[in-house]
């Protein structure tokens, strides 16, 4: 370390900061903060002094086993920081938390009055949480020097990702820095309650709080996916219920460099258990996690999924009032197989919204799109919903012109939608008795079939009825009627798992 003494007479690390960090100038090098953090986590941490750092009366000494400044002999550990003591431009109120490698201080700012929740890095090995947490970095053969530069990095990964959400549902990051030599990270003070806590004292969630929470979590998984960000350590302890009803996510230090670096094993995926150092886990972990985390708060009870063989047992064996589209949404945030789950966050969103809202059947994690081509106005509505309902139960997801949100480019976005779909439906039905199929019908299908796509035609009509390039299809006619759209369903079914499988 190399000390400098700034024009008002604090020492400082200048291999550190570029700047005095106590004085109103402090600041980093432009462009220079990872270089910054880089250099920090090659240090050592050293202890702070109490009584010199109350209220700023006294220049604080600067403690390291490598610095020349020999340590004052009122020195304590970082991790018995006490009421009243100030942490830069901060007082604390109380320790609120503490994990692997940090201890989480209730403060305020000295001048602003305000409340925030300070995470400062402490060095420890082992932590005291009652569910077993898994540090990848502890359990590899490195030595401690070693370890604890990955833990150093670490810490200041949670603030990065933090950094890029902006969902309502996940903690907010305001600031990071190094004050002293212990590196900091300065966020919202969640004034709730953490999820296991409250199980613990409930025994377990209704139907309703339950869709709450998978609503909250996985709008913030849906931007995850989009900032290329995977949480990997999703469990009740890192969810809050807020005072206003909301639920919120924290702790964002568990990847770093594409890696898993800590996850927890009760809550973990299979592949994040197995490969815990390689590029296999994905977005589709965190919601595995979350599915988890839904089964605990319903039942109380946390899982065992390596005992369990990653099987998790039915909710209907612990609860009779959950409803079937729940189980179904569960079981496909849950599944071993990481291609029988849920593929994309927005996809599980959109089941939860749907049944929450509409009390729509999820469709579960999705093995083909299918875009119906099929003329807009209430006299077809009943033939899609047939054809919805049928695509639902081979867990198919459909899409259809009138029902897409585009408020210009409409058949450039529609081309797309098309182009993106798996499977077309055209319903070649007259849309009169003067014409033909409907002609967005045709505009729709003759795209598809211009990119590929496979095509089932159907029709109300006789199969020569067609337009003239489209009578050489295999056709199914169908009857309106209620025993009609029962062999449309039918006939329907077949074709797609032909399809699909």
């Amino acid at each position: 370390m190399k000390f400098t003494k700034c024009e008002n007479g604090h020492y400082y690390d200048a291999e550190i900061h570029a700047y005095c960090p106590y004085c109103e100038n402090m600041g980093f090098e432009s462009d220079d903060i990872l270089n910054t953090m880089s250099r920090w986590a090659e240090t050592s941490s050293y202890t702070l002094n109490t009584k010199a750092t109350k209220g700023n009366e006294k220049e604080i000494s600067q403690i390291n086993a490598n610095s020349s400044i020999k340590p004052n002999k009122d020195s304590i550990n970082i991790n018995l920081l006490e009421e009243d003591f100030i942490f830069d431009r901060y007082k604390i109120i109380t320790k609120i938390g503490e994990g692997g490698f940090s201890d989480v201080y209730k403060v305020k700012h000295k001048s602003l009055n305000h409340i925030y929740a300070l995470k400062i890095f402490n060095q420890k090995e082992s932590n005291s949480d009652n569910i077993a947490t898994i540090c990848a970095i502890q359990t590899n053969n490195v030595n401690r020097k070693d370890r604890l530069k990955e833990l150093k990095k670490l810490f200041f990964q949670e603030a990065y990702n933090l950094a890029k959400l902006t969902s309502l549902n996940v903690v907010k990051v305001y600031d990071e820095g190094v004050f002293k030599n212990h590196a900091y990270i300065l966020m919202e003070y969640i004034d709730g309650t953490r999820l296991d806590k409250i199980i613990k004292n409930i025994g377990n969630f209704t139907i309703q709080k339950t869709l709450d929470l998978l609503e909250d979590i996985l709008t913030v998984l849906v931007e995850q996916e989009l900032k290329n960000i995977i949480h990997a350590d999703i469990k009740p302890n890192n969810i809050f219920l807020r005072k206003n009803n909301t639920f919120c996510l924290i702790d964002y230090g568990n990847m770093n460099n594409n890696t898993v670096k800590s996850y927890t094993k009760e809550f973990a995926a299979p592949e994040q258990i197995d490969n815990s150092s390689s590029l296999l886990i994905t977005h589709s972990s965190d919601l595995y996690s979350l599915g988890l985390t839904a089964w605990y708060c319903l039942t109380g009870e946390i899982p065992n999924i390596q005992k369990w063989d990653y099987k998790i047992p039915k909710l209907s064996e612990y609860r009779d009032d959950i409803p079937n589209e729940l189980l179904k949404i569960i079981d496909n945030l849950t599944q071993k197989d990481i291609n029988n789950r849920y593929k994309c966050a927005i996809d599980a969103l959109n089941d939860v919204q749907e049944y929450k809202d509409n009390k729509e059947k999820p469709i579960g994690a999705i093995k083909a799109t299918i875009f119906i081509a099929i003329s807009y106005n209430e006299a077809f509505s009943n033939i899609y919903n047939t054809l919805n309902e049928t695509a639902k139960s081979l867990n198919c997801k459909c899409i259809r012109m009138d029902r897409l949100d585009f408020k210009d480019e409409i058949w450039k976005n529609i081309a797309l939608e098309i182009e993106h779909s798996d499977i077309m439906i055209a319903d070649f039905t007259n849309a009169s008795r003067d014409c033909h199929a409907n002609s967005n019908v045709i505009t729709e299908a003759a795209h598809a079939r211009a990119v590929g796509k496979d095509i089932i035609v159907i029709t109300q009509n006789r199969p020569e009825d067609l337009p003239f390039d489209w009578r050489y299809l295999p056709t199914i006619q169908y009857e309106p009627s209620k025993e009609g759209l029962e062999i449309l369903s039918n006939k329907i079914y077949n074709k797609l798992k032909r399809l699909i499988n």
